[in-house]
């Protein structure tokens, strides 16, 4: 069972389970329970026998990191891969619920790194069994396998929206063994789709997909389907995602608690709000400085800041409640700088950036 030594046993009275027609005798010599002396019991013993039970010193464990990749067996002391040449798609699915990774076993693109091979098979030894409780067959020298197991779970892909100045809405990317792929708009025609990836990044439900009108990309690998079964999912893990080499129209994907950061009067100066689902507020100075300028200003693209200050006084409810801190530049929006801190500083913030760049024919 490749679980180490038997820490104690014990005897249950047998109940309505079946009893095996054997009894056995071993000595230290054995590799194998069936190496060992044995003797038929007769019917009439075998109804009044009691179960064995026994606790061994090790544990059996199989792995995924972060839920997607080679399958990592973990056994009396050592680690190593699993035969892909017996492992199946119910074993994948197995897995990947038992790790808490979804229910949906997708298709791999990538091709894994190479691990030693540690197990051959494994065989079910009993029905429900949890996959550490299989029967494992090793890979010793008289088996030859060259490649690993590898498994990519639902629970694996991650959203985020891209290219946006909006906060909770844009173009849409998954991250897909761990490779930052485009939506296309194909992808979002599922209302159960949409609300699963607006709840997953904490943006509310869907307000509705719509195609992108910028350029349509070159033929690439792009998620082309999201089926989910819920339509209360609040990720993607119970989702079947689909992902093709191609070309497609991109989709962009509006939540309920969408918001952008705007610059009123002109487009690269003016006194800043964020406009929402539900109202207009004026963004406070308070703390406000040459990095969350540079940030806004890259936002809008209008090169870097001149000036930024505050401006007058406004009436306390109808500030943005947050602030923002683009402390170690390395946020891609201004959105990365929010802070759940209401301001108490009730002046309006200005800013002027570089002008846009023109282009006359």
């Amino acid at each position: 069972m490749h679980c180490g030594t038997a820490d104690n046993f014990t005897s249950t009275p047998r109940a309505d389970q079946e009893v095996w027609s054997h009894s056995y005798n071993c000595s230290r010599s054995e590799t194998s329970l069936f190496e060992c002396d044995n003797t038929e019991i007769s019917s009439n013993v075998s109804q009044n026998a009691s179960i064995a039970s026994v606790n061994c010193s090790g544990t059996i464990k199989l792995k995924l990191t972060k839920c997607w990749g080679n399958v990592n067996m973990f056994m009396e002391g050592k680690s190593g891969g699993i035969c892909a040449d017996t492992w199946t798609e119910d074993n994948s699915e197995m897995l990947c619920k038992e790790q808490g990774c979804g229910s949906k076993v997708l298709k791999s693109f990538n091709q894994q790194s190479q691990t030693e091979i540690m197990v051959h098979s494994l065989h079910a030894m009993q029905p429900n069994a949890k996959l550490n409780q299989y029967n494992f067959i090793m890979n010793d020298q008289g088996r030859t396998c060259q490649k690993p197991a590898s498994v990519v779970c639902s629970g694996s892909v991650k959203p985020r929206f891209s290219d946006s100045i909006d906060s909770c809405s844009g173009k849409l990317e998954l991250s897909y063994e761990e490779k930052w792929l485009p939506v296309c708009r194909e992808a979002l025609k599922e209302q159960k789709a949409q609300n699963a990836i607006c709840r997953r990044l904490n943006c509310g439900v869907a307000f509705g997909a719509t195609d992108d009108f910028g350029p349509t990309p070159l033929s690439n690998q792009v998620i082309t389907a999201i089926q989910c079964s819920n339509n209360n999912a609040a990720s993607l893990k119970e989702c079947e995602v689909t992902s093709e080499f191609r070309s497609c129209t991109l989709g962009v994907l509006k939540c309920s608690k969408w918001k952008t950061m705007v610059l009123e009067h002109e487009p690269c100066k003016g006194e800043v709000a964020v406009y929402s689902a539900n109202e207009v507020s004026a963004v406070s100075s308070q703390g406000w400085t040459m990095n969350e300028s540079q940030r806004l200003c890259q936002d809008m693209a209008c090169g870097s800041p001149i000036s930024f200050g505050g401006n007058g006084t406004w009436p306390t409810d109808s500030f943005f409640n947050g602030t923002f801190n683009c402390k170690g530049g390395k946020q891609q929006s201004i959105w990365d700088c929010e802070k759940k801190v209401p301001p108490s500083e009730k002046k309006k913030l200005f800013i002027e950036c570089q002008s846009k760049t023109s282009t006359t024919v």
